[in-house]
């Protein structure tokens, strides 16, 4: 097994801390940091383990309190992608590919937890109107997750970015010494 580098942990300690905060401060549905971090954590946790366990301890940790549901495979599972998601696009780091990545990742959730919600749900009729009433009766909480998650994960991947651009250009910038003639 790899050893886990102390980035990683703490990382995985900062992350986890604001999801788990996020979730019990009040706030709009929806605007939290499990997303957010779910992101991040596949961006830059090198471990992939360690990276994964992000969305599943914040949220495991957060639903012991605030109690469980019958969407966690969906709700988990979507997170978990978002890791995958990131891990990828973490490849090429930018803030483009942030952006565009939690998106992704919000779209995603989005998509595939109302759909489950519609399924078998009495309040709505099994039908397609039914599912684009789910859609559109979910819409606030997809934008605040958009919101949320688009801006924090931008914000972080363009401030890692300045830091690590600054100081590699520091060290290939050397002084040029004019011989006096």
């Amino acid at each position: 097994m790899k050893n886990f580098n102390s980035i990683d942990i703490g990382l995985f300690v900062v992350l986890i801390t604001a999801a788990i905060l996020s979730r019990f401060i009040s706030h709009d549905w929806n605007l939290t940091l499990i997303g957010s971090a779910s992101f991040l954590a596949g961006y830059f946790i090198s471990n992939q383990r360690l990276a994964m366990a992000v969305p599943v301890v914040s949220l495991l940790i957060t639903d012991l309190v605030i109690g469980f549901h019958n969407q966690m495979l969906e709700v988990y599972g979507c997170f978990i992608l978002s890791v995958y998601l990131a891990r990828y696009l973490g490849q090429k780091k930018s803030t483009l590919n942030a952006a565009w990545g939690s998106f992704v990742g919000a779209s995603l959730f989005y998509i595939v937890t109302n759909f489950f919600s519609w399924i078998g749900n009495a309040l709505y009729p099994q039908s397609f109107s039914g599912l684009m009433q789910s859609y559109s009766l979910a819409l606030p909480f997809f934008r605040n997750q958009l919101v949320a998650d688009v801006l924090v994960v931008t914000t972080a991947v363009a401030a890692y970015l300045w830091v690590f651009q600054t100081e590699k250009s520091e060290k290939v910038v050397k002084p040029v010494v004019v011989p006096k003639v």
